[in-house]
């Protein structure tokens, strides 16, 4: 097969991964009918505005941490479509203050 792996595994593999996608969007379909959820995360967010907002051209590391967590995504996913807008109009309009890496060949 390809990559050294047989067809049937993939497969399995695929399905597996299709079935835990439809329950996480299950799950987030849940939380995104409780308002207690969807205010908790919309605090979140504008906590997160607010902080880079506020950063005065230094984001500090928790802040960092915090935009780079691999559970913001599905935070904004729960918070719904307006929720995301503000937050990456925030991101978008705060960019400038990261800092760039220097590439090194």
């Amino acid at each position: 097969g390809l990559c050294g792996i047989p067809a049937r595994g993939r497969a399995q593999r695929r399905r597996r991964r299709r079935r835990a996608m439809a329950a996480l969007a299950d799950r987030i379909a849940g939380l995104q009918r409780d308002p207690t959820q969807t205010q908790s995360v919309g605090d979140f967010v504008d906590s997160l505005i607010e902080a880079l907002s506020g950063a005065g051209g230094k984001p500090g590391k928790a802040l960092l941490r915090e935009l780079l967590a691999p559970s913001l995504p599905t935070a904004l996913d729960i918070g719904g479509a307006e929720v995301r807008k503000r937050f990456l109009e925030a991101l978008a309009g705060n960019i400038h203050q990261f800092p760039l890496q220097e590439q090194r060949s």
